[in-house]
């Protein structure tokens, strides 16, 4: 009789410690893998480090490498201002992400769906995600919005 109630009470303990680490473990379940279309040069390793910034933050990226000439028709495509343009560009549900920008502003922008047509890190920022240099710090950077009708505006500063 004893063995018995021995038995079921570390089942029971068993039950408690797996459902507890079954719940820990739904709680870090990370954020929804979103489906995104990267094109780069095959020569730019910083679009590489981005795209695997991307990777760790969730995102399902495809790397398309395309010539030069037809990247920069791509974002004439897309109407990129000339100003906002970076070494790559990527397509995420209906917008367009160009240069180094942090995925969490990524994710905020399919969260809040704003009307605009996209964002830009304009060039290549010190210490935006795919640029970081060890041992040096960060520059200050915008993530600017780039609206249907061209105008730009800063969604956030970095």
């Amino acid at each position: 009789m004893k063995r018995r109630r021995r038995q079921i009470g570390i089942l029971a303990l068993a039950a408690l410690i797996g459902g507890g680490a079954l719940l820990y473990g739904l709680s870090r379940t990370p954020p929804e893998a979103v489906a995104m279309t990267v094109y780069m040069t095959p020569e730019c390793g910083c679009c590489g480090d981005w795209v695997a910034h991307m990777k760790q933050s969730g995102f399902m990226v495809t790397s398309r490498y395309i010539p030069e000439a037809d990247l920069w028709g791509l974002k004439d495509y897309h109407e990129i201002p000339h100003s906002t343009r970076s070494c790559h560009t990527a397509e995420v549900r209906g917008y367009v992400v160009e240069g180094h920008i942090p995925a969490d502003a990524v994710r905020r922008i399919l969260r809040d769906r704003p009307e605009i047509r996209g964002a830009a890190v304009p060039g290549m920022p010190l210490g935006s995600p795919g640029m970081e240099v060890p041992g040096q710090p960060p520059h200050p950077y915008d993530v600017v919005a780039i609206h249907r009708d061209g105008e730009l505006s800063v969604l956030e500063r970095r």
